[in-house]
Formats: structure tokens, sequence, C-alpha cells
């Protein structure tokens, strides 16, 4: 599974979202077709365009309609369920979702997409819609004329320097970061930074927030400083920085991290054995996928952050 170019998935992917238990974020919600259905209710409409306005105002992301999660009291919240297989296209095309998008937010989110996900095995006349929407440059309003934001997997009103916030995104670089294994050596990564601000970056620092259960490989550690561990989320992690600063990186630009300099990120990748342990970051790696996390400074950029669920799923190039 992809989380870089989630217009790739398919159905499997649907499928590994729900056995992996990828719970919602920030960036990533499951919508029931529920929230399509009878779409003669306004409020439904008006519901959708919140949910949209709201991912594009806080980081961008993904919504998938068509796939239920748990609920309080129903395991884990937030943890998908199920593809549920109820939306027909004859009855929801992706056309009615892509206008009920453009009448309920405004101004209109540049380069969001939607993609129709067939569900050969589930349903197969029936499909799911996933809907990729990028991080905006200024804010977007839903019907009611507020201005929502993500915030632990609900979406709420924003506060007026929130607000503004949004509205200032257009001042700022906005980089965004692409992580694949060399397909050379799939122990190397390759990092890419691309600037999809209006901006150009001259300053830039990358940190890397690593899972000490694999083993940096030091002779090809090259570029980054080892800044300690630091604690996220109840996990530690081996912190490693690197500072950007040879190059310019203007609006619509992509380069490796190696065009900044002599940047390697080089580790030791190997599964565990299925052994209980006391050692509690050995039984995390044999208990749960094993996260990167990152973290991107520009100049005067409010700082973008990130995670690959599994590292072992970093796609080859």
């Amino acid at each position: 599974m992809d989380f870089n170019n989630p217009m790739n998935w398919n159905e499997d992917d649907l499928e590994a979202l729900i056995e992996n238990q990828i719970e919602e974020r920030l960036d990533l919600e499951y919508k029931a077709s529920d929230s399509l259905l009878n779409l003669t209710d306004n409020r439904k409409k008006e519901e959708v365009g919140k949910d949209v306005s709201a991912m594009a105002n806080a980081q961008g992301g993904i919504i998938i309609y068509g796939m239920t999660e748990n609920k309080q009291g129903d395991g884990f919240p937030g943890i998908p369920k199920e593809v549920d297989g109820k939306l027909n296209p004859r009855e929801v095309s992706k056309e009615r979702l892509e206008n009920i998008i453009l009448s309920n937010v405004t101004p209109r989110i540049s380069n969001l997409q939607i993609k129709t996900i067939q569900l050969n095995k589930i349903a197969p006349e029936n499909v799911a819609y996933l809907v990729s929407i990028p991080q905006s440059h200024i804010g977007h309003q839903a019907k009611d004329k507020r201005y929502y934001k993500r915030f632990n997997f609900s979406n709420i009103p924003m506060d007026d320097y929130e607000i503004r916030d949004v509205m200032n995104r257009s001042r700022y670089p906005l980089i965004t970061i692409k992580i694949t294994c060399d397909r050379a050596s799939t122990s190397t990564l390759r990092i890419s930074l691309k600037n999809e601000g209006a901006i150009a970056a001259r300053n830039m620092k990358l940190v890397l927030y690593w899972p000490p259960e694999i083993q940096i490989s030091g002779h090809h550690l090259e570029g980054f400083q080892t800044s300690g561990k630091e604690k996220i989320d109840g996990e530690i992690y081996d912190v490693y920085v690197g500072y950007l600063n040879t190059r310019c990186l203007f609006p619509d630009d992509e380069a490796q991290i190696t065009n900044f300099g002599k940047f390697r990120f080089g580790y030791k990748l190997e599964k565990y054995q299925n052994v209980s342990s006391i050692d509690p970051c050995l039984d995390r790696s044999l208990r749960n996928a094993l996260k990167l996390k990152w973290k991107i400074f520009a100049d005067d950029m409010p700082p973008q952050m990130g995670q690959i669920d599994d590292i072992y799923q970093i796609p080859i190039h």
C-alpha cells in the first residue's frame, strides 16, 4: 500500500486498511455509504462539504466513502470495520459527488481528485469513492458560512487566529516529502522533497523519527546528525536531523535530498523472529508495524509532519 499515491489504490488496498487496522487520523477519514445515500436531504450534502473543507483547511488527506468504522463501544473507535458495498454508481456517480463538493465548499479546492474504486469481490456492481484533498493555501468555507478543521478524528469550527493562519499559507513555501527504497539497494531510503507552495524555499531542515528496532548503517549515514531519542505517542524513536541549505527549491520544484549535498540514509532491514522478549522495543516490533515519522521545516513555513505506518511497506523505486 502506497500512501504517497492513493490515486493508485484499488479494492485490495481498502481491504489492507481493514486487515492492518489503519485508524483514522488527521489526513485519513472513513465514511459509510450512507453519507452519500438519499441526497435529497440537504444536510447530507452540507456535511460532505464540511468534511472536505475541514480536510483542506488542515493538512489535506483522504476521505474514503463506502467504508464503515468502529464507533464508541464497538472496539477501538476510528478503526475501519468493513467496505459496505452500498454505493451504486448509477445512483451516486463520481460526477454527482464532485458537484456536491463544488456547491458546498467556497472557494473551490484546486487539485481535488476523486477515484472510483470498483468492488469486484465485495459487490461487483457497486463502488467506493476515494477523495484526495490537497492542503490548501487559502481557507475554505462550508455551506453554513463556517470554517472547519480536522481535529482528533472529527471536524470542528476554527478559531479566528486559525483562519488567519490558513489565509497566510500563500506567504510560505509548502514542502512535501516522498520516501521510497532504492531499487539498487533496498536498505537505502530515497527521499524527495517538493515545494507545492507559492514561495521559494531556501533553508530547510528534515527530521526523521526512526524506530530503534531497525539498525542504522553508520557508514551509509551521510548528511544527517543523530539527535538523541524522542517519545511520540508513547513510543520511543531515534532522531536524525538533516539541514538542506545548499540550493533553493522553487515552487513546483522536486529534488532528491542528494541534490542538497552529500546525503544518504542507510539501514539494516531485517524481520525480527517471532519470539517473545522482555525488551519493550522488540516486543513492539512483534506486536505492531514499525512507523517512520518525519517533520519538515522551511523558512517561515509552519512545520509539516507525516508518517509511514509500516516501514516494511515503503515502496521500491
